[in-house]
């Protein structure tokens, strides 16, 4: 009677006891009668009363929300789209703080993650003209970056990184981009083509004068006793059968081509 007894209030407390598992990647919060208690629960086995108490449990792992459309305005008044992705995670430090203050960690980054994502990019753009956008990209996550970490530090929310997938613009300035880009590719183009002009111009210039230089020397050093003693190298013995006009025959030094045969 007395072990019937016994079993019956174990099984009591069973019955009346209620088990939650708090994963490895997760963090608990015990609330009774409404009340969250300031004790972050680890992961393992909790224990709570039914109807009483209950454990909430709360993601710590790096999860993220991604926002495909964030419009924001440059500084010179253009219009754009932003697709971001932001990566987060729960301070396992800060869930009794988000149990209290959200709930849950959703209703946290609905409350004020996502809203702070688009009133940051908001701020950044409206410091840059577009083009500024388009070629700072990098200085504008920096910036995104930094300021999301400020702000959701004090939640218990800490950014670990935003991803600008892409940017949108208005079609009036994707237009406008498209033939400021085509103009510049054909101002390169007629740049090379001109250099090369140059280029070409001046090596012909080269040419010709090493032409005139190498035919100046050639005749500085024809004197006339080298011009005889290429005659003579040239010459097959053969008189001409034309003479001048006064009949006489053509005169040739012979002693003087005798010599310079001998140098």
């Amino acid at each position: 009677m007395k072990m019937n007894m016994i079993l019956a209030m174990i099984g009591l407390m069973v019955l009346s006891t209620g088990c939650s598992i708090i994963d490895p990647q997760e963090r608990g919060v015990r609330v009774s009668m409404g009340v969250a208690s300031n004790e972050v629960l680890e992961p393992g086995p909790q224990y709570w009363i039914p109807f009483i108490s209950k454990v909430k449990a709360v993601p710590v792992k790096i999860q993220k929300i991604e926002i495909e459309k964030s419009e924001a305005v440059s500084k010179d008044s253009q219009e754009m789209s932003v697709h971001v992705v932001v990566n987060y995670q729960i301070e396992p430090s800060a869930v009794v703080t988000v149990v209290k203050e959200f709930g849950s960690e959703e209703i946290a980054v609905d409350t004020v993650l996502v809203p702070a994502v688009h009133e940051v990019l908001k701020q950044a753009t409206a410091k840059k003209a577009l083009m500024e956008v388009l070629s700072k990209r990098d200085e504008l996550k920096k910036e995104v970056d930094e300021s999301l970490m400020e702000r959701m530090s004090k939640y218990g929310i800490k950014v670990r990184d935003v991803s600008i997938v892409n940017l949108t613009f208005s079609h009036e300035f994707s237009k406008s981009v498209e033939r400021k880009m085509v103009a510049e590719q054909e101002a390169k183009q007629a740049e090379y083509a001109a250099e090369k002009a140059k280029n070409e111009a001046k090596a012909l210039v080269n040419t010709a004068q090493g032409q005139a230089d190498a035919q100046k020397l050639l005749l500085s050093s024809l004197t006339p006793l080298i011009l005889q003693k290429l005659a003579i190298e040239k010459w097959k013995g053969d008189v001409p059968m034309v003479v001048g006009g006064n009949g006489a025959m053509p005169f040739l030094d012979l002693k003087s081509l005798a010599r310079g045969k001998e140098q």
